[in-house]
């Protein structure tokens, strides 16, 4: 009897610890897993960088190989080839730059100074640098603002950045013929901006991708501009690191407008 209640008691303890192995090995499994897809997002995110340096690389150096090959020209022709050598290698900077903002984002090495900073001038500079570009295909750029002080906590660098991508992208994306508006206002909490376009819009796919990674969108730039796939999701993260929030309002066929807000400061 006293064999019979051991062997119980035995078999009671390796039971229990074998529910324990088991849970361990599972949580085990889990975490394998999640790393194991962790590891297959990282190749695609490899596979993609490779792609887009490849092909967005690929052209504008075969421009300039090209080019730099009928230097033997009259002075007007090679000054002609100058600007289109400046432009191949101005996208080429863009993309580099992209990329290395986004690996600068991922591994967490952004350093922001933030400080009071008036958002109308540094707006108001960018869009006085696009009303060129947006002459050239007969597109408005317009700017409406009701007040001359929007200050938020910020660092010029990255609010530049931030707005010059959402202007670019407005006129980029624009129809030859149409408008953009640029909005600025506050309330008590936030101050925001708005860029409203009369591009082709974006479908439900579209929107969903929007502010991914390396994302390729079906509306296409309409003046042979060039487009990364990844100005939008830098932007982002460049907003949350300013406390902000972006998003985008926008249907097939009507247009788009990005609004980006950032909170309201007034303090000395």
């Amino acid at each position: 009897m006293a064999i019979a209640i051991e062997n119980a008691r035995l078999y009671a303890s390796l039971e229990e610890k074998v529910r324990e192995r088991t849970k361990d090995i599972e949580a085990k499994n889990v975490k394998l897993l999640e790393l194991n897809e962790k590891l297959v997002k990282l190749n695609q995110d490899k596979d993609e960088f490779l792609g887009i340096a490849a092909h967005d690389l690929k052209n504008p150096l075969a421009a300039i190989q090209g080019l730099a090959d009928m230097i033997d020209m009259s002075k007007e022709e090679i000054i002609d080839l100058a600007n289109m050598i400046q432009i191949s290698s101005k996208q080429m900077f863009e993309l580099i730059m992209n990329l290395l903002n986004v690996n600068s984002i991922e591994s967490g090495k952004v350093q922001l100074s933030l400080y009071k900073l008036d958002i109308l001038p540094v707006l108001r500079w960018i869009i006085n640098q696009y009303t060129e570009r947006a002459k050239a295909k007969n597109i408005r750029l317009g700017f409406q603002y009701a007040q001359e002080i929007y200050y938020i906590l910020g660092d010029e660098g990255t609010l530049r950045q931030i707005l010059d991508n959402i202007v670019s992208n407005a006129v980029k994306y624009s129809l030859h013929d149409k408008n953009v508006f640029v909005r600025l206002s506050k309330n008590q909490q936030w101050v925001r901006c708005e860029v409203q376009d009369e591009g082709p819009g974006l479908n439900e796919v579209d929107r969903r991708k929007l502010f991914g990674k390396f994302t390729r969108l079906t509306p296409q730039p309409t003046g042979d501009e060039n487009s990364t796939g990844l100005g939008l999701f830098i932007v982002k993260k460049l907003v949350e690191a300013l406390n902000g929030e972006v998003w985008c309002e926008s249907e097939l066929g009507r247009g788009s407008t990005f609004i980006v807000e950032f909170p309201r400061f007034d303090s000395v």
